[in-house]
């Protein structure tokens, strides 16, 4: 049976207060959990106990607090809302969507508009050569290689270019079709960067390629923090536009 958004966050809180934070900061912790479900940093639905262990970890890997970690995952999802201005409309329909198509270079990025309830958090994922894409689809499929020329995506898309050499481009197209394919979708944004690669999301893919690859660049917008969405990699310095699909 799933829990009523209310009575979940009622209970997120709670435990919450027992794991990381002291009693009396429960009403600031409420609305902290509140803002993240419905960012879509944490799920609506998730475990409580999961969580717990999830924020801990993070926390403890980046030497903060689990409460600053909430703050940081708060400022990482509103950037992705701040993203939905890249199109007035507030969805992109199936009958809207074009062809991606080719790439100039092997480890070419794309990003593409996409909404969730609320925001324009953005998908993107890299060309393992200038005609296929290695991906991180959404939460009903693994990630997966594919030709540009069957990924659909809204208008406003975009191809990008690491601004470094062939080689670390090569590298990290080839990490991310040789490790990065059939996982399970990473339903953990807010901790995409710290949780491991066991599971992976479509900024997670290709900011993992190029940072654990021998390419070592981190494409997050100089920013830090235990999340990356897709615009963080767009906004970064070692990024160029160079096409409009």
């Amino acid at each position: 049976m799933r829990t009523t958004f209310s009575a979940l966050v009622a209970a997120l809180a709670m435990v919450m207060s027992i794991i990381v934070v002291p009693s009396a900061g429960a009403s600031t912790l409420d609305s902290q959990l509140e803002r993240l479900v419905e960012l879509q940093m944490i799920p609506a639905d998730v475990n409580r106990t999961e969580l717990g262990k999830q924020l801990a970890r993070a926390a403890a890997k980046e030497g903060v607090s689990e409460t600053a970690l909430l703050a940081t995952m708060i400022r990482d999802g509103e950037k992705s809302l701040a993203a939905s201005g890249i199109r007035p409309t507030a969805a992109c329909e199936n009958d809207d969507r074009i062809i991606l198509g080719y790439a100039d270079r092997k480890g070419d990025l794309f990003i593409s508009p996409a909404w969730t309830s609320i925001a324009n958090h953005g998908h993107t994922g890299i060309y393992y050569s200038t005609t296929v894409v290695v991906e991180a689809p959404g939460s009903s499929s693994n990630s997966r290689s594919i030709s540009g020329q069957r990924v659909k995506v809204c208008p406003g898309a975009e191809r990008m270019k690491v601004e470094t050499s062939a080689y670390k481009r090569r590298s990290a197209a080839n990490f991310a079709y040789n490790r990065y394919r059939g996982k399970p979708y990473d339903i953990w944004w807010g901790v995409n960067k710290t949780n491991g690669s066991g599971e992976l999301n479509c900024s997670e893919l290709v900011w993992r390629a190029y940072k654990h690859s021998r390419a070592n660049i981190d494409l997050d917008d100089n920013d830090g923090g235990t999340s990356i969405i897709p615009y963080m990699i767009k906004w970064d310095r070692a990024t160029t536009v160079y096409e409009s699909v």
